[in-house]
Parts: structure tokens; C-alpha cells; sequence
């Protein structure tokens, strides 16, 4: 696209402008706008797929009363009644169960390394949620420059033990299924996305041996579908928390505890729980106050750990989550769009690209307004073409040109 020399001075403008908006995006200072955007978009989904997508996900949330009850008032929770719990859910006859309750502690490893035995009965998978025990190292973030180009922080998780089984060790057990439900927080510290990989190491400071790991969405989900669920092949799929939500029961309204560690299935809500339960997707975890596991996210300040859990479940059963758009094809794309809002501006290549005989049209205010509806248009389909996440760099490069433009339109008026 050919741009005289006289407009080239307008290709400075746009290069700042990506840089600024990148620099935005890099070190989060506009996040809470960007936040709030994506807040009102993923938690007003309501397709018909989101509503469906909501049907196979039952959760059972073990509440303080619960806990205090059954497993007793402080952590770990008690080894034996877990496992009773989840082999009286496996009665419902659900296709998968995922466990969202850490079992890590030294006090019950035993317990649970006995019980391995009979995971093989178990007809469902049983999906078990491993912790992490590592967080991201500074030193792994990508300078600014580099991160341009596309470099990210890699840095793995090291997962806790799972049935008593050390990371390094989880190979040896194939009975054992497992994974790492890990989320990045976004903007506003908000819950959004849902890593369908991550990298995993039983020692990740000191040992170069690392693995992909599927997340524990992504695992109960493809146990569900029997593979993978859609043709989805991003690294990432953005949640989406609107639509139906997933049917949610209490522990106390489903199974009393009894002696002997005991857990007795029957109560009030136990024959709604079968019909519901019966060949879908059933998860297990907690919701006590002191449990720590609530996050911020489109629905409101805390959410427990398991309804994100779910959410992202739909999400990995749906596909249809918003697309990342990663680097360096964000700022070539925002530069390709400054450019071509350039050319706009050039009378000789609107004509040729209008194509219009209206006069007003190619007068100064016609070539603003269709400006304009040009950058509007492209901000909207911005969501289906660019994945939605980056409309804070279309709209950026585009409110900054079109402001450019019209303050060299009124300069030559004077």
C-alpha cells in the first residue's frame, strides 16, 4: 500500500502508539480498565452451548459445617472419610470424578498409600487435584524487549504429593490419575484463564528434568469426552462464567457420616444427586472459610476454588473460550492497523479503496467519519479475528491515529 511521502510522518505516531500500548500491557497499568472489559464479557455469556456446556458438571462443596462434622475442624481433612466419600459418590455412577482436596500431609500418607489398592474398583475416574509448591520465579521474566518477540516465563510448577505419592514418583502408579489445577490471575488479580498445559518439575530449581503436564480441567474433561472434547489447540482458553451454572449439592444434603468412618449415602437430596450425577462429570472439594482457596474473578471478589474448577471444566468441554493473542503478532498486527488507518487519510488511496461517488464523502469530515466506522468495525470483529483479548491495542492505535489525523485535517483549515 503505497503512502506519500507527506502522510509518512504519521508512521511515527503509530509505531509510538503500539509501544505505548504494549508497554501497557506488559507492566498492567491500565489493568483495571482491561479487567473490567473482560469481567463484563466472560461473565455475560449465554449462548445455547454455554448452557449446555453446564449440564454434565455436578459439585459436591464441603462447607465448614461439613467439615467440622465429618473430617474433622482443622486440616488435613480425615484420609479414610475422603476416600468413603468419593467411593459413595462413584454410587451415582458418574463417568468422572475429580477430586479437588489436597493429599499431601505426612500424617495421612499412609492412610492413603493403603487405600491405593482399591482405586482399580472404582468404576468413574477418579481425577485427584495435586497443589503446587513453587511459585513462579522473578528471575524468569522476560525483559520488555524480549518479551516483544514473543518470550515468556516458563518457569515450572513443582506439584505436591498426591495419595501420599511423591511427584517424582506419581509414574510408578498407574491407578493414579492426576493433574494441577493452575491459574493465572489476570488484570485485577481476576481469575480468567485456563493454562491447558503447564510445564512440571519435581525439582524445578535445582534439576533441568521438566514435563508438559495437562491441567486438571483439561483431564477431567477429555476423561468425559473420551479424548479431546473439540478441535480447541490453543495453549490457553479464556473461562467464560456466564450461562447456565453448574448444579451445585452440600455434602450434608447428599451422605451422613457414621462410625467407623463411615459415609453413608441417602439424605434429603441423594435421589436428585443420582439423576443428575448419573454418567457425567461430579466434583469434589471444599468451600471452609480457612481453606484460603477463593479468588477473584467476573463473578465477584470469592469464588471458591471448586466453581472455578467447574467453570474451567466447561470451558475444556465448550472450546470456545477467548483466544490469546500472543507476541510478536500483537504489535504487528496493531502496526498493520495504524497503517492502513494511515492510508485511509491519503485522499488518492481512500478513493481507490471507497470507491464512492458521493462529493461530502471525500471531503475532510466524509474521510474522519468513514475513519471512524473503519476503526469501529475492525474493534468489534476484533473479538472473532484477533481472539477478543487484545481490543485494548486496536482501540488504543486507533483512538491515538484518528486524533493525529484529525488535528493535521483542522491545522490545514487554518
Amino acid at each position: 500500500m503505497h503512502l506519500p511521502s507527506k502522510h509518512w510522518r504519521s508512521l511515527p505516531i503509530a509505531i509510538g502508539l503500539v509501544i505505548f500500548i504494549q508497554g501497557v500491557e506488559y507492566f498492567g497499568w491500565f489493568a483495571s480498565w482491561n479487567g473490567r472489559l473482560f469481567n463484563y464479557i466472560l461473565a455475560n455469556a449465554t449462548s445455547r452451548s454455554e448452557q449446555m456446556g453446564s449440564r454434565p458438571i455436578v459439585v459436591v462443596e464441603i462447607d465448614d459445617q461439613d467439615r467440622s462434622r465429618c473430617f474433622g475442624p482443622h486440616p488435613p481433612l480425615n484420609a479414610s472419610r475422603v476416600f468413603n466419600l468419593v467411593a459413595a459418590t462413584a454410587a451415582a455412577q458418574p463417568k468422572v470424578i475429580g477430586v479437588d482436596i489436597l493429599t499431601d500431609d505426612e500424617t495421612t500418607m499412609q492412610i492413603y498409600q493403603s487405600k491405593l489398592a482399591s482405586l482399580s474398583q472404582l468404576s468413574p475416574t477418579v481425577v485427584w487435584a495435586s497443589g503446587e509448591t513453587s511459585k513462579p520465579d522473578k528471575s524468569f521474566e522476560p525483559a520488555f524487549p524480549a518479551w516483544l518477540m514473543g518470550a515468556r516465563n516458563d518457569f515450572p510448577v513443582k506439584p505436591t504429593r498426591v495419595l501420599g505419592v511423591e511427584p517424582g514418583e506419581l509414574s510408578e502408579y498407574p491407578q493414579i490419575t492426576w493433574a494441577i489445577p493452575v491459574y493465572p490471575t489476570d488484570e485485577g488479580t481476576s481469575i480468567r484463564r485456563l493454562p491447558r498445559w503447564i510445564w512440571a518439575s519435581a525439582d524445578p530449581q535445582n534439576s533441568e528434568r521438566r514435563e508438559w503436564e495437562r491441567t486438571w480441567p483439561r483431564v477431567i474433561a477429555e476423561a468425559f469426552c473420551n479424548g479431546p472434547c473439540t478441535e480447541e489447540a490453543a495453549d490457553e482458553i479464556y473461562i467464560t462464567y456466564g450461562g447456565t451454572a453448574p448444579r451445585c449439592f452440600l455434602m450434608r444434603d447428599l451422605a451422613a457420616c457414621g462410625e467407623g468412618d463411615r459415609v453413608q449415602t441417602g439424605n434429603s437430596s441423594w435421589n436428585d444427586f443420582q439423576s443428575v450425577a448419573k454418567g457425567n462429570i461430579v466434583l469434589i472439594g471444599g468451600i471452609f472459610h480457612d481453606s484460603g482457596d477463593f479468588h477473584r474473578t467476573p463473578l465477584g471478589l470469592s469464588t471458591p476454588g471448586i466453581i472455578v474448577n467447574a467453570y474451567a471444566v466447561k470451558a475444556e468441554l465448550l472450546g470456545n473460550g477467548l483466544r490469546d493473542v500472543r507476541q510478536p503478532l500483537a504489535w504487528m498486527l496493531d502496526l498493520l492497523f495504524g497503517i492502513v488507518i494511515i492510508a485511509f487519510f491519503n485522499k488518492e488511496t481512500f478513493r481507490k479503496l471507497i470507491g464512492l461517488k458521493n462529493p461530502w464523502l471525500q471531503t475532510k469530515p466524509g474521510m474522519f467519519l468513514i475513519g471512524i466506522l473503519f476503526a469501529l468495525a475492525v474493534c468489534l470483529a476484533s473479538r472473532w479475528v484477533a481472539g477478543g483479548r487484545y481490543l485494548l491495542g486496536f482501540a488504543g492505535v486507533s483512538v491515538g491515529l484518528l486524533l493525529h489525523e484529525l488535528w493535521e485535517l483542522l491545522k490545514k483549515d487554518e
